[in-house]
C-alpha cells in the first residue's frame, strides 16, 4: 500500500490493525519506503566507498614506494648520465631511456603475472567468469602501466637535468 508523503503514523497503525483483522495474521511488516530506500543505499554505498578508499590508499603507498625506488636507482647512475650527456645525449633522450627501461621491466613483470593469473579460470581453481576476469587483467595492466610511467617520469626528468661536468666530477 502506498501512502501520500506526510501521512500521519496513526493512519499506518489503523491500516496495520485492519490488515491483521482481515487476514487474522500478524506476520507482515509495514515499512516506510523512504527509510527502506535510504537503508538499502547505505548497504550498497558504504562498502563500496570503504573498498575504494582502501584501494586508493594502497595505490598511493605503492606509487610512493615505486617513486622512491626509481628515484634512488636513477640517482645511483649519475656518472652514466653525465657521461651520456657529455657525449651529446639530449635531456629528452635521457628521460626516454630511463622511462623506457623502467616500463620494460614493468611489462616483463606484468606479462609473468598475467601468465600465472590466466591459469585460475582455466584450471577452475576459483569459480570465475572468464570474460570479466580477462577484462580485469587488461584493466589492471593498463592502470599499472600508467602508474609506472607517472612514477618514472619525474625521476627520469630530474636525472636528465644533471649537468654533465657536475655529474662526472662527483664520481
Amino acid at each position: 500500500i502506498r501512502l501520500q508523503p506526510g501521512t500521519p503514523a496513526d493512519f499506518e497503525e489503523t491500516i496495520n490493525e485492519t490488515i491483521a483483522r482481515i487476514t487474522k495474521r500478524r506476520d507482515f511488516v509495514i515499512e516506510n519506503l523512504e527509510a527502506s530506500r535510504i537503508r538499502q543505499s547505505r548497504i550498497t554505498w558504504i562498502p563500496l566507498i570503504a573498498g575504494l578508499s582502501i584501494c586508493g590508499f594502497l595505490i598511493l603507498n605503492i606509487a610512493l614506494g615505486l617513486f622512491g625506488v626509481l628515484f634512488y636507482s636513477i640517482s645511483k647512475r649519475r656518472a652514466e648520465i653525465g657521461l651520456r650527456r657529455a657525449l651529446g645525449a639530449t635531456r629528452h633522450e635521457i628521460t626516454r631511456q630511463f622511462t623506457l627501461e623502467i616500463f620494460a621491466v614493468a611489462l616483463l613483470g606484468m606479462l609473468l603475472a598475467a601468465i600465472l593469473a590466466v591459469q585460475f579460470p582455466l584450471l577452475e581453481v576459483i569459480p570465475l567468469e572468464a570474460d570479466n576476469f580477462y577484462w580485469s587483467i587488461l584493466l589492471t595492466t593498463v592502470l599499472i602501466s600508467v602508474l609506472v610511467l607517472l612514477c618514472a617520469f619525474w625521476p627520469s626528468r630530474q636525472a636528465a637535468r644533471v649537468h654533465p661536468a657536475k655529474a662526472l666530477h662527483e664520481e
